[in-house]
């Protein structure tokens, strides 16, 4: 499944600051955009892709993204298709995520969709209350659908949520 995140962002008019703290960065291809388009990256994964992220600008951790300790704040977060293999409900996983934004921060997170086998069982009512709650504003909600390969090559169809969030 194709995201175009740098584009969605743009479109939001929230492709701004210096800094982004991508989760999931798996090959540091979402990490180079960003860096193409002036950021520096600190990306994490659990996986060892430091050959692909060997790019100034990018410093990659390899670690998972509830491992990762870091004090730094960062002007746009990004947890890209990673939702189903974070430990806590995505909810839970938003909050997490946004202590890592600067006030007034952007976090760019995707979660399965109900029609999607990966759908992780909260609705987005349930999200939408707990943003709410923490004082966050959705500034952009899309919903998409395709049919492609995952990672491993199977083929998938896929019920994706997109949001873009402000601290």
């Amino acid at each position: 499944m194709e995201i175009n995140t740098i584009k969605t962002l743009k479109d939001a008019r929230v492709l701004h600051g210096e800094t982004v703290l991508d989760v999931g960065s798996r090959d540091c291809t979402l990490a180079k955009q960003f860096v193409e388009n002036g950021f520096s990256v600190t990306a994490i994964d659990p996986h060892d892709f430091s050959q692909e992220c060997d790019v100034p600008g990018i410093t990659l951790y390899q670690t998972t993204f509830e491992n990762f300790e870091d004090n730094r704040k960062f002007d746009i977060v990004v947890a890209r298709l990673v939702s189903h293999v974070l430990k806590k409900k995505p909810s839970e996983n938003i909050l997490h995520l946004m202590g890592y934004a600067k006030e007034n921060g952007i976090l760019y997170f995707t979660v399965f969709g109900p029609e999607d086998v990966w759908y992780e069982g909260e609705r987005k009512e349930e999200i939408d209350h707990v943003i709410q709650q923490a004082g966050h504003t959705v500034l952009a909600f899309h919903e998409l659908r395709d049919t492609g390969k995952t990672y491993a090559g199977e083929e998938k169809d896929w019920h994706i949520l997109v949001y873009i969030i402000q601290k």
